[in-house]
């Protein structure tokens, strides 16, 4: 059987362990796991040259089981809205973490003061378990003007199948990513500039979520 490296994974950036300048790691989340774990960024390269088979077996085995590694024939984005409409129709108490309270200000403003927020927590030494909690996922199709999302972790998932997967075979061609945006729906729409700061902060929690303390200038 023949790999590939899912669409659907962020990595953090790099950090040292201590003083040794050998042990230079990563961060690897699988998004669609909702899962992290820490690799040596040695292997970052081989992962994306696709060299899989250069791969230790006991790291190959866990990437698969994270879907990190994924079969080459997948489509992701059928993949997944297949599996949530299995797993949605028996699971109806699924949660959202979106807000409703209006937020003030502008989400772009709100995103670089938690920024700013999450660089202060690294520099303190604090540990922030933001990804212990149930949030959903929601698939991102970068357009020329704007976003479209198909919120793939909630329960209307199957009313819409067939809605979403024409949009999926319409936006195929798109960049996509596959990340929780319900805390800023609460400011109403999510604009194309605010998709890099939203990852930047998701690489910010990732760390801390690890706890690992790391120098950003």
């Amino acid at each position: 059987m023949k790999f590939k490296l899912s669409k659907y994974i962020i990595l953090s950036d790099t950090f040292k362990e201590g003083d040794d300048d050998k042990k230079i790691s990563k961060i690897l989340f699988s998004s669609r796991k909702k899962m992290g774990i820490k690799i040596h960024a040695g292997l970052i390269d081989l992962l994306n040259k696709g060299l899989f088979d250069k791969l230790p077996d006991n790291i190959f085995s866990m990437l698969m089981h994270y879907e990190i590694i994924i079969p080459q024939e997948e489509n992701e984005e059928l993949y997944l809205l297949n599996l949530k409409k299995v797993v949605l129709n028996h699971n109806s108490s699924n949660r959202t973490h979106s807000e409703d309270v209006l937020q003030q200000g502008s989400l772009y403003e709100f995103l670089n003061k938690e920024h700013s927020k999450l660089l202060q927590l690294i520099h303190d030494g604090i540990s922030y378990d933001f990804l212990d909690e149930e949030y959903n996922m929601s698939l991102i199709y970068v357009q020329e003007k704007n976003l479209s999302f198909i919120p793939i972790d909630e329960p209307d998932i199957s009313k819409n199948y067939h809605y979403y997967k024409e949009m999926i075979e319409k936006y195929s061609s798109k960049d996509s990513f596959l990340l929780p945006i319900d805390q800023y729906k609460a400011f109403g729409e999510i604009k194309k500039e605010d998709l890099d700061l939203i990852i930047e902060n998701f690489k910010l929690m990732l760390l801390l979520k690890y706890k690992i303390i790391t120098k950003h200038d």
